[in-house]
């Protein structure tokens, strides 16, 4: 893929996805099983401007290692000559971009309890309760519900047509007279791939608990005659069931019925083996969706996850060649995620981990050759093994693994994997060795990694301390490290790292100098944005004028609009959400800006901005693809959880082991908004 400045990623993104995940794709070039299923045509163009103006695969295609010239949108912003350069896949932002919503949390901000009678809509799910100023179920239900579906049943253009279905996905409620099932189900027979795919997804982004529902993408998954049936086709392409296997895993997340999560299982875990055909996406979806299973301390619940744990262990463990090992290395993060640090659960797999970890360091012990599956099996060591404190403690000797592989493995994005790793595991003996690898380590390339390493150990050694009901508090000593690292390196963007780091550390005695720093280096993009996320994480309000004054210095910088209104979203500074709406309706369509415009929109929005945002909607004198956008922004403000939906995936799986199903800067489940 060819190295072009950030805005060539921001103008991949389309209305239905578009987030920032770093600064370019992340589709792996691996080989891999082909697909049954035929190509066909997405769509036509139309008179806006589509924002994925080409020909879509049915299946896992290779997916194309830079923008085709028929894609509308994402060749027009390289300025580069000559020999593009490759993107270097191991930096540290991509890994940040991809992890940051559990950590940034920005509609906690607008949550609240709320005196007096709950709103329902609110407490959905079982979330926290916002702020009384976000929009009410009765606002939501009389104006915005109505306004989406209009807009909807008008639309001839995909990214109108997808941004609308999202948004009223994320809602999550029925309109009067109109169940969205109906709505969804009738765009499941589009002769649009983009269109039949986002339906697919929305009923997992709702959560629809109905059971016919559940039973439809069943049969989406499957591709039996009631599947065909629902999408008016032969058969189901394999993209539509990848993202009903995705929706299935939403909905597991959140169903409270043990018979519905072992019936979604049941016909999950088949998918995992290679007499069921179906190409990569399918699988890696399947086990997504399996690693979805709610971790509960329930006598069923831990049953299940038995299940879930033992078909996915089974199906790493079969030598299916390097074209399946793609695949396969989804799982030892799949299975992290259901086992957590519960040694009984996870014993076997620690074992198998650590026999494959180990092998990947010798080339003559070397079984395995896809290095995804290495990078994988210390994503999985790092969040199961317990803390290491000392030479004593239980999982001494697979950190020492983790600490190995930090120096020695030949995959440099193994090690820096590895180096995180070891912070998740945590402990006074991975602190120290952290501490002192940052002195000795090349402060442009290795030390960004070590940093954030130890801005996970301290955020995760805080939470656990909540969960024990106690406050560790802030630590000093690596506070103080992290902080002198910022006065001895020069690169702009391991200089972003620290920040982050500080921010993660949670000590506020660091403000005043990254403060001091901000004002400084506000020209240098790839040090600003974060050092404004960093002091938002920190919680420092004397902030907020600073970069409201930098708001009207990103309006041709779309990634830093991105990372400023990240910070003032984080800081509930509710003061920039008009200049944003003003920039929203100005804007003169540029895809790059639109896509950041409804993103900070989204991130600040409250009730405020509901009705301009109608009023936008309703125009049809701006282009579609505008009012796609204001579609998002919309569906962001009214969305009542506390994390994105697709949050989870993006914090559990292995991005470097993408498929285009997942990510692929524009179409994956990580890209969608």
């Amino acid at each position: 893929m060819p190295k072009i400045v950030s805005l060539w990623f921001m103008a991949q993104l389309f209305a239905h996805g578009g987030q920032y995940r770093g600064p370019g794709n992340v589709v792996t070039l691996s080989t891999s099983p082909k697909s049954n299923t035929a190509t066909e045509t997405a769509g036509d163009k139309s008179a806006g401007g589509t924002a994925k103006g080409k020909t879509a695969t049915s299946g896992p295609a290779m997916p194309s290692p830079r923008p085709s010239a028929t894609d509308s949108i994402s060749t027009i912003m390289s300025g580069s000559r000559g020999t593009p350069i490759e993107e270097d896949l191991t930096r540290w932002d991509f890994w940040w971009e991809f992890h940051k919503d559990p950590h940034l949390r920005l509609r906690e901000p607008r949550l609240a309890s709320v005196g007096g009678e709950v709103d329902a809509f609110l407490a959905r799910a079982g979330e926290p309760l916002r702020s009384a100023s976000l929009p009410s179920k009765a606002e939501v239900t009389a104006q915005v519900l109505p306004a989406l579906y209009e807009a909807l049943e008008t639309a001839a253009d995909r990214d109108l047509i997808t941004g609308c279905m999202v948004a009223l996905a994320k809602i999550g409620c029925d309109l009067p007279g109109m169940r969205l099932r109906d709505i969804f189900c009738g765009q499941l027979r589009s002769h649009d791939q983009e269109v039949r795919e986002t339906a697919a997804l929305c009923f997992g982004i709702a959560r629809s608990m109905a059971r016919d529902d559940h039973e439809l993408l069943l049969s989406l998954v499957s591709d039996d005659e009631a599947g065909r049936a629902a999408c008016d086709k032969q058969q189901v392409d394999e993209r539509t069931r990848s993202f009903a296997c995705y929706a299935l895993g939403l909905v597991l997340s959140e169903c409270q019925d043990n018979s519905i999560r072992h019936r979604i299982l049941s016909k999950l875990i088949p998918l995992l083996s290679p007499a069921a055909n179906s190409g990569r996406d399918v699988t890696v979806a399947a086990i997504a969706a399996i690693a979805e299973l709610p971790v509960q301390d329930t006598a069923a619940n831990e049953a299940l996850r038995e299940v879930a744990i033992a078909a996915l262990l089974d199906f790493y463990e079969q030598d299916l060649g390097t074209g399946h090992q793609l695949v396969q290395s989804h799982c030892p993060p799949a299975i992290a995620a259901l086992v957590k640090r519960n040694s009984k659960l996870g014993k076997r797999a620690r074992e198998r981990f650590c026999a494959d970890l180990t092998q990947s360091l010798s080339l003559e012990e070397q079984k395995r050759t896809n290095h995804h599956i290495a990078q994988s099996c210390a994503i999985g060591l790092g969040a199961m093994i317990t803390p290491w404190q000392d030479d004593t403690s239980p999982d001494a000797p697979i950190a020492k693994l983790l600490l190995r592989s930090c120096s020695e493995h030949k995959d440099k994005q193994t090690r820096y994997f590895a180096v995180v790793a070891l912070g998740s595991a945590g402990g006074n003996a991975a602190r120290e060795v952290l501490l002192n690898e940052m002195k000795s380590a090349n402060r442009s390339i290795e030390r960004p990694w070590i940093v954030l390493a130890l801005g996970n150990l301290v955020t995760t050694r805080n939470e656990q301390a909540r969960q024990l009901g106690t406050e560790q508090g802030a630590d000093p000593e690596v506070a103080m490290a992290l902080t002198s690292a910022l006065g001895d390196v020069k690169n702009p963007n391991a200089l972003g790292a620290t920040a982050i780091a500080i921010g993660l550390c949670q000590d506020r005695s660091c403000c005043s100098v990254l403060s001091k720093m901000l004002a400084e280096n506000q020209s240098r993009d790839d040090f600003a944005g974060y050092a404004a996320t960093a002091l938002a994480l920190l919680g420092d309000e004397s902030v907020r004028v600073q970069l409201r004054d930098m708001m009207p210095r990103t309006v041709h910088k779309p990634e830093l609009l991105v990372h400023v209104a990240t910070a003032l979203g984080k800081l509930g500074d509710q003061g920039a959400l008009a200049d944003l709406l003003r920039m929203l309706q100005n804007s003169e369509g540029g895809l790059a800006r639109l896509s950041a415009l409804s993103m900070a929109v989204g991130q600040i929005g409250d009730r405020s901005a509901m009705k301009p945002l109608l009023l936008m909607l309703g125009n049809k004198q701006l282009t579609p693809l505008a009012r796609a956008f204001v579609a998002v922004a919309l569906g962001e403000v009214c969305d009542p959880r506390s994390l994105p939906w697709n949050a989870h995936y993006a914090d559990t799986l292995n991005y470097r082991a993408a498929v285009e199903t997942l990510t692929d800067g524009s179409a994956g489940i990580l890209d969608i908004l």
